[in-house]
């Protein structure tokens, strides 16, 4: 699935955007898929940040290292992957900024919530949760550009954002970078505010 611990994103599991289930899922496709190839590489949909995307109490990790509670998409995602013996091969992170302000956007991959942190933050949870397995799971970008409507799109500003984008995040451990979506077309309408 796409963006799964979205609630943009249609779920018809019971409880959908559910972490735990996801893992559960994700462990039968995974098997599924490699017995058909073993040598298919198989990711899983992550977010960096402990408590982001906590879609619901039931289901919590304890982070190995410092014993902290996390309800967070991807502490419990990784702990019951951990849990039901799957590692993934990589983990999908999709990445867009916030908001239409052209100064804003200019500081943003490199800036404090920028590639660097995004991969540090996934890294740490791939090590706490998985333990030693974690340290062989790619991190991939699946998904980057400045947002999905809006001026920015087909802007100058937004070339100049991917020529920043990418080249903050070829200073980081990300193997993949895949922009979204190369080409959508001339926006007119969503935020044109003007900074």
């Amino acid at each position: 699935g796409n963006e799964c611990y979205g609630t943009w994103e249609t779920d018809s599991n019971a409880v959908p955007h559910d972490s735990y289930t996801y893992a559960t899922r994700a462990r039968d496709y995974l098997h599924l898929m490699k017995a058909v190839d073993s040598t298919i590489k198989v990711g899983v949909v992550v977010t960096p940040g402990e408590g982001s995307y906590a879609n619901n109490a039931n289901h919590y990790a304890i982070n190995p290292r410092n014993g902290a509670t996390n309800y967070g998409w991807t502490p419990v995602l990784l702990t019951n992957l951990a849990r039901l013996g799957v590692t993934p091969d990589f983990a999908i992170h999709h990445n867009y900024p916030p908001g239409d302000c052209d100064p804003l956007l200019l500081q943003f991959a490199g800036g404090p919530s920028g590639w660097a942190s995004d991969a540090a933050s996934l890294r740490q949870m791939l090590t706490d949760y998985l333990g030693s397995a974690g340290t062989n799971v790619e991190l991939c970008v699946n998904e980057n550009n400045t947002g999905s409507s809006g001026k920015q799109l087909t802007s100058v500003v937004n070339a100049i954002y991917l020529a920043d984008s990418l080249g903050q995040l070829a200073q980081t451990e990300f193997n993949s970078f895949l922009w979204w979506d190369l080409r959508n077309g001339v926006w007119t309408n969503g935020d044109i505010d003007p900074t």
